[in-house]
């Protein structure tokens, strides 16, 4: 029964039952959709991701929401999506400190991906965080994905670089 299931839900997990979860997944081979919602993945995030690539190998969606996560999560999921072959969509909830940090590891997944949302936990001075994220991926050359809304008032090198364009079907939120 479970080798059919297509998408999993999974809340408020903690980080003690993250490894029985990972151990799961080679139960669900035809899951397409995976949401990771406020669950801890703390020091799992590398298994869970070389899990997902060589167990659910048809994933197409991820969400993954952790209030906790660190660079090296952010970093791990993102270089994980390379290895899901089929995956087009990621919600990843990451501090925006953190996607600065990041920067390649996105720029690569969103090169791979076609729908790529980055929540953000924190929201001190999040325009200006935002800014410099929409600068730093502005320079970037080839850079793979667009924006569809940009602040009014953003530099017109940012909006030539990320506005939705013909040759251009990538989408980054």
């Amino acid at each position: 029964m479970l080798s059919k299931l297509q998408s999993l839900t999974v809340s408020g997990l903690d980080a003690n039952n993250m490894e029985a979860l990972i151990a799961g997944l080679s139960s669900v081979p035809a899951l397409t959709s995976l949401d990771l919602s406020h669950c801890n993945l703390l020091l799992s995030t590398e298994l869970l991701m070389k899990t997902l690539a060589t167990t659910c190998v048809h994933l197409e969606t991820l969400r993954v929401l952790d209030r906790n996560f660190t660079h090296d999560g952010s970093a791990a999921v993102l270089s994980g999506v390379l290895r899901l072959p089929h995956l087009t969509t990621l919600t990843l909830k990451m501090r925006q400190l953190d996607e600065s940090h990041v920067l390649p590891e996105l720029v690569a997944a969103g090169r791979h991906l076609r729908y790529l949302t980055s929540m953000d936990i924190e929201r001190d001075n999040m325009d200006e965080k935002k800014r410099a994220i929409y600068q730093a991926l502005a320079l970037t050359r080839d850079v793979p994905f667009v924006l569809q809304t940009l602040p009014e008032d953003m530099d017109k090198f940012v909006v030539d670089a990320l506005s939705p364009r013909a040759d251009r079907r990538h989408q980054c939120d």
